[in-house]
């Protein structure tokens, strides 16, 4: 099927040759009637429809019979052209339309469903009839957009969408996408925007059965088989495509461009949501991704480019193979390129911030690969972070995250080059070691009251002091000469880092160790359900309290001045050596194998006593 063969012009000098879901137009079958249940519309109502014969397309068969006498020559569509079962569908609607309906069950939506495809019926054998006259089916497609909105009231009834599917819903939608009029196709796509909404898919913000959940993944799947992705993707390519005209205002025609492809991007993200594989699809079956890290690339804000970016985010943690092609694709450098406006000022309003906090999620994504992280220090990554956290603007919040992510022990030779190129070229102990003292975060707390939270960057801090020392200090590590000699530079200058200033360092490791052992502690160890437990005391603080158990355990391996300090402390906190080997070993039990046995040749220096 060639997908650009469906969108058309508006008004085509040819007759329509959209096809019918069956050979009369008919719906699918009926339904068994289902229980009912009571529902508040958001956009639309069963009753919005009005139940009088008088109101031009509305009217039933009666209407069409008098369509028939006055306008239509050829009888295959109305008068006589008629078939038996369409006179049944017809009259079916005319009853239905006297009907009062105040509750969505089964008998309420396949009425909705009747009239909407008596109006897909008419408009498609009007449009095949008149195809240069539009005056002449211009009435019916203010009917079939008014019944194709009304399909909106299936989102406010999750129990009905397998019901839904087996009318025909979906099957009437993607004709509708596929229309002539653009204007018909874009209210299908708003109105599968509704149904595919998050208050209706997830669970968590909505109240959905797992009965229901399953109804509208099925619902989701019948879309997917109609070739949605594809139409989407044609739709898409159109609107990016399509020149402007020469009387039309450029601002104008971009702002309209935007507007609808905003509407494309929403159904995506709804997919995306109910189906995760979705995101290897789009990369590998569809034209998007071209497009996206297009748009990426523009140095202009718009709320276009910061939904993409928040898309591409969303897709890259659903796929590593997306991951991996919007890297070859150089969207660490896009992203740098985004941040990089907000190194020295602030958000000027709300859509610029959620757009800095798109690009920073974009990014941490990017750096969950050894590949990913590669690409952002030859992009001089560390640098920008380093400055933004100097800067001490709101993108200080996000440098520190991508520090801690930068430099996690992905792969053991570029976890050194980055610590190394962190220590020794980008200066980046300077701006981090003062986060990890606390530094400014009464002010950042004043200044970004919504975005600020002390204890995420003490986190991130921490993580990152333990990812750089871990590194530089870890041994089994192969590399030439001058690379060792690199090495044992960086490691030199962060153990003076430590022992500067009365080994302040270290004392604020003990107070952290203390503190966050306390927070631990408050958890319930006697559920019967041990992974309860587990995330419970991550909530808590486990990793960032293992993650000091483990620089504790690396300074008293590197030094005896650093290790009689900790023992020291320890005693005077009262926690015997073995508590930090005991976090230690619960850690092992949980972490990736590769940092198993890193963590095993420190701990059991806290295990000899004396």
């Amino acid at each position: 099927m060639n997908i650009d063969e469906l969108f058309r012009a508006p008004a085509p000098k040819r007759k329509a040759e959209l096809g019918m879901l069956s050979s009369s137009g008919a719906p699918p079958a009926k339904l068994q009637k289902t229980t009912s249940r009571t529902v508040q519309s958001r956009n639309t109502t069963v009753e919005d429809v009005p139940d009088d014969d008088e109101d031009g397309m509305r009217g039933g068969a009666s209407a069409g019979a008098t369509m028939g006498e006055e306008e239509v020559d050829d009888d295959r569509f109305f008068g006589d052209g008629l078939t038996e079962q369409e006179r049944h569908i017809y009259s079916l609607v005319d009853q239905a339309e006297n009907v009062d309906v105040a509750e969505l069950d089964t008998s309420a939506l396949k009425k909705v469903m009747l009239r909407f495809y008596k109006a897909l019926t008419k408009n498609q054998g009007l449009r095949a009839k008149h195809p240069d006259e539009p005056t002449k089916f211009i009435d019916s497609e203010i009917d079939l957009d008014a019944e194709a909105r009304s399909l909106a009231i299936l989102a406010t009834a999750p129990h009905l969408y397998r019901d839904a599917i087996r009318l025909g819903m979906p099957q009437g939608l993607i004709a509708l996408l596929t229309h002539e009029n653009p204007d018909i196709g874009i209210a299908a796509l708003e109105v599968i925007g509704e149904l595919t909404d998050d208050d209706v898919i997830n669970p968590e913000e909505a109240e959905v059965g797992v009965e229901d959940l399953r109804g509208i993944r099925d619902f989701v799947a019948a879309l997917l088989d109609q070739d949605l992705l594809q139409i989407l993707e044609a739709g898409y390519r159109r609107e990016m495509d399509a020149e402007p005209e020469p009387d039309q205002d450029p601002a104008a025609t971009t702002a309209a461009r935007d507007e609808t492809l905003w509407k494309y991007l929403t159904v995506l993200e709804n997919l995306l949501a109910v189906d995760e594989s979705l995101a290897n699809r789009i990369l590998t079956k569809t034209t998007f991704m071209p497009y996206f890290t297009e748009t990426m690339r523009e140095r202009a804000f718009t709320p276009l480019r910061s939904y993409i970016v928040e898309l591409l985010a969303t897709m890259a943690q659903q796929s590593d193979r997306v991951r991996d092609a919007l890297i070859d694709q150089g969207a660490v450098d896009s992203v740098l390129l985004i941040l990089s406006a907000f190194r020295k000022r602030n958000p000027d309003h709300a859509d610029h911030a959620e757009y800095l906090a798109n690009a920073f999620s974009l990014l941490c994504c990017l750096l969950g690969t050894s590949k990913g992280q590669s690409a952002f220090r030859a992009a001089e990554g560390l640098e920008l972070m380093a400055l933004m956290i100097q800067a001490r603007q709101m993108a200080r919040i996000g440098a520190i995250r991508v520090l801690n992510y930068a430099t996690l022990s992905l792969d053991r030779t570029e976890a050194v080059n980055m610590a190394v190129h962190a220590i020794c070229t980008a200066q980046v102990l300077k701006c981090v070691f003062p986060v990890y003292m606390g530094a400014d975060q009464k002010k950042m707390s004043r200044a970004f009251k919504a975005e600020y939270r002390a204890h995420a960057d003490e986190e991130h801090a921490v993580s990152t002091v333990v990812n750089l020392l871990r590194a530089v200090a870890m041994p089994g590590v192969d590399g030439e000469e001058e690379e060792a000699e690199r090495r044992g530079e960086a490691k030199e200058r962060m153990l003076k880092k430590f022992a500067e200033r009365g080994h302040e360092k270290v004392i604020q490791a003990l107070d952290w160790f203390v503190s966050y052992r306390e927070r631990v502690a408050t958890v319930d160890a006697n559920q019967e359900d041990e992974g309860q437990v587990y995330l419970d005391q991550l909530e808590k603080g486990l990793f960032t309290l293992s993650q000091l158990a483990l620089l504790l355990a690396i300074l008293c391996r590197e030094s005896a001045e650093f290790r009689d300090l900790v023992t020291f402390l320890l005693d005077k906190a009262g926690i015997p050596r073995a508590a930090v080997a005991d976090v230690l070993a619960s850690y092992l039990g949980h972490a990736d194998p590769t940092a198993v046995q890193d963590v095993a040749d420190v701990g059991r220096f806290l295990t000899v006593d004396g």
